[in-house]
Protein backbone atom coordinates (compact mmCIF):
# COMPACT_ATOMS: atom_id res chain seq x y z
CA UNK A 1 0.00 0.00 0.00
CA UNK A 2 1.28 3.44 -0.94
CA UNK A 3 -0.01 6.34 1.11
CA UNK A 4 -0.06 9.86 -0.30
CA UNK A 5 -1.17 13.33 0.57
CA UNK A 6 -3.07 14.84 -2.32
CA UNK A 7 -5.68 17.32 -3.43
CA UNK A 8 -8.10 16.93 -6.32
CA UNK A 9 -8.71 20.62 -7.01
CA UNK A 10 -6.69 23.78 -6.48
CA UNK A 11 -9.17 24.93 -3.83
CA UNK A 12 -9.30 21.60 -1.99
CA UNK A 13 -7.32 20.97 1.17
CA UNK A 14 -4.73 18.26 1.57
CA UNK A 15 -6.21 14.77 2.03
CA UNK A 16 -4.81 11.38 2.97
CA UNK A 17 -5.05 8.87 0.17
CA UNK A 18 -4.05 5.33 -0.67
CA UNK A 19 -2.97 4.44 -4.19
CA UNK A 20 -4.80 1.40 -5.53
CA UNK A 21 -3.94 0.62 -9.14
CA UNK A 22 -4.59 3.90 -11.06
CA UNK A 23 -6.75 5.37 -8.31
CA UNK A 24 -6.23 7.50 -5.25
CA UNK A 25 -8.67 6.36 -2.58
CA UNK A 26 -9.64 9.04 -0.06
CA UNK A 27 -9.00 7.25 3.24
CA UNK A 28 -11.51 9.22 5.31
CA UNK A 29 -14.21 8.89 2.63
CA UNK A 30 -13.50 5.17 2.39
CA UNK A 31 -14.03 4.82 6.12
CA UNK A 32 -17.20 6.87 5.97
CA UNK A 33 -18.57 4.62 3.21
CA UNK A 34 -18.09 1.69 5.60
CA UNK A 35 -19.39 3.50 8.70
CA UNK A 36 -15.90 3.76 10.20
CA UNK A 37 -13.84 6.75 11.19
CA UNK A 38 -10.50 6.91 9.43
CA UNK A 39 -8.00 9.77 9.39
CA UNK A 40 -8.06 12.43 6.71
CA UNK A 41 -4.47 13.63 7.19
CA UNK A 42 -1.12 11.82 7.27
CA UNK A 43 -0.23 13.07 10.77
CA UNK A 44 -3.54 11.73 12.08
CA UNK A 45 -2.69 8.31 10.66
CA UNK A 46 0.77 8.43 12.21
CA UNK A 47 -0.80 9.34 15.55
CA UNK A 48 -3.19 6.39 15.22
CA UNK A 49 -0.23 4.01 15.00
CA UNK A 50 -0.53 0.36 14.05
CA UNK A 51 -4.26 0.13 14.89
CA UNK A 52 -4.96 3.06 12.54
CA UNK A 53 -2.98 1.49 9.74
CA UNK A 54 -4.72 -1.84 10.32
CA UNK A 55 -8.11 -0.10 10.08
CA UNK A 56 -7.15 1.46 6.73
CA UNK A 57 -5.95 -1.89 5.39
CA UNK A 58 -9.14 -3.57 6.58
CA UNK A 59 -11.34 -1.00 4.82
CA UNK A 60 -9.32 -1.29 1.62
CA UNK A 61 -9.67 -5.08 1.72
CA UNK A 62 -13.43 -4.80 2.32
CA UNK A 63 -13.77 -2.55 -0.74
CA UNK A 64 -12.04 -4.95 -3.11
CA UNK A 65 -15.22 -5.32 -5.15
CA UNK A 66 -15.24 -1.58 -5.88
CA UNK A 67 -15.22 1.78 -4.19
CA UNK A 68 -18.29 3.80 -3.30
CA UNK A 69 -18.98 6.89 -5.42
CA UNK A 70 -16.84 9.85 -4.40
CA UNK A 71 -14.32 7.65 -2.63
CA UNK A 72 -11.73 7.19 -5.38
CA UNK A 73 -10.29 9.52 -8.01
CA UNK A 74 -8.04 8.73 -10.94
CA UNK A 75 -4.40 9.24 -9.98
CA UNK A 76 -3.92 11.33 -13.13
CA UNK A 77 -6.56 13.80 -11.87
CA UNK A 78 -4.96 14.68 -8.52
CA UNK A 79 -1.97 16.71 -7.39
CA UNK A 80 0.38 14.80 -5.12
CA UNK A 81 1.70 16.91 -2.26
CA UNK A 82 4.43 16.52 0.33
CA UNK A 83 3.48 13.60 2.59
CA UNK A 84 3.30 15.95 5.58
CA UNK A 85 2.57 19.40 4.13
CA UNK A 86 2.78 21.18 7.49
CA UNK A 87 5.14 19.46 9.95
CA UNK A 88 4.50 19.99 13.64
CA UNK A 89 7.99 21.42 14.12
CA UNK A 90 10.60 22.99 11.92
CA UNK A 91 13.05 20.38 10.71
CA UNK A 92 16.62 21.35 10.03
CA UNK A 93 19.17 18.99 8.60
CA UNK A 94 22.81 19.40 7.87
CA UNK A 95 25.03 16.72 6.46
CA UNK A 96 28.59 16.72 7.69
CA UNK A 97 29.26 13.18 6.58
CA UNK A 98 30.94 14.12 3.30
CA UNK A 99 34.48 15.45 3.17
CA UNK A 100 33.48 17.93 0.44
CA UNK A 101 30.50 19.16 2.41
CA UNK A 102 32.62 19.71 5.51
CA UNK A 103 35.09 21.75 3.47
CA UNK A 104 32.26 23.77 1.93
CA UNK A 105 30.67 24.34 5.34
CA UNK A 106 34.00 25.43 6.77
CA UNK A 107 34.36 28.04 4.01
CA UNK A 108 30.81 29.39 4.09
CA UNK A 109 29.76 28.91 7.72
CA UNK A 110 33.10 29.39 9.45
CA UNK A 111 33.01 25.90 10.94
CA UNK A 112 35.85 23.51 11.63
CA UNK A 113 37.49 21.57 8.82
CA UNK A 114 37.93 18.56 11.10
CA UNK A 115 36.08 15.40 10.20
CA UNK A 116 33.59 14.03 12.74
CA UNK A 117 34.96 11.13 14.75
CA UNK A 118 33.50 7.73 13.93
CA UNK A 119 32.21 6.06 17.05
Amino acid sequence: MKLVTYRHTVEAGARLGAIVDDLVVDVAALGQSQNKTLPSRMLELIDAGKPGLAAVLSCLAAAKGGFAAGTATALANVDLLAPIPVPRKNIFGIGLNYVEHIAESARSLDTTKDLPSSR
